[in-house]
């Protein structure tokens, strides 16, 4: 029987005169990446094995870039925190101006364009400013960061 000892970075390439469907599927479920049909053709073994070469550096490419992305989507939306009214400000508010205040922010995706501040004027005036940047995702959280 065939056993998966490969590691995901191999090309496997099977040499085979055997056609039957459920031999294939056991040969691909054990990790063999193609196969190549009696009689042997070297041009078509290299071609093959280029071919899955290549698009296993492209898959690895494509994980290191959604990887990279993905951390800084994550430190941006952390650095978006900044954009919300700070708690202790928001409980000399309640507390001098008798007001009620709350919010709640959640983006839709990992980075949105929403702002709110909350700016006292004076001792008995408070500036609430909300806007909605169109869109979502980076664009809308950049264009957020140039109005703050």
């Amino acid at each position: 029987s065939l056993r998966q000892t490969h590691n995901n970075d191999s090309v496997i390439i099977m040499h085979t005169a055997m056609q039957e469907s459920e031999f294939k599927t056991r040969a691909f479920e054990a990790g063999v990446t193609d196969f190549v049909s009696k009689p042997f053709d070297g041009q078509e073994v290299v071609a093959r094995a280029l071919a899955h070469l290549e698009r296993r550096k492209y898959k690895h490419k494509i994980e290191l870039d959604y990887q990279r992305i993905s951390d800084e989507l994550k430190e941006a939306a952390m650095l978006q925190t900044v954009l919300a009214p700070d708690f202790n400000m928001l409980d000399k508010l309640r507390a001098e101006q008798q007001l009620d205040i709350a919010y709640y922010y959640h983006p839709s995706t990992e980075l949105g364009g929403d702002y709110i501040a909350i700016i006292p004027v004076s001792s008995s005036e408070t500036a609430l400013i909300m806007l909605d940047v169109s869109g979502h995702g980076v664009t809308a959280a950049l264009y957020t960061f140039v109005i703050h």
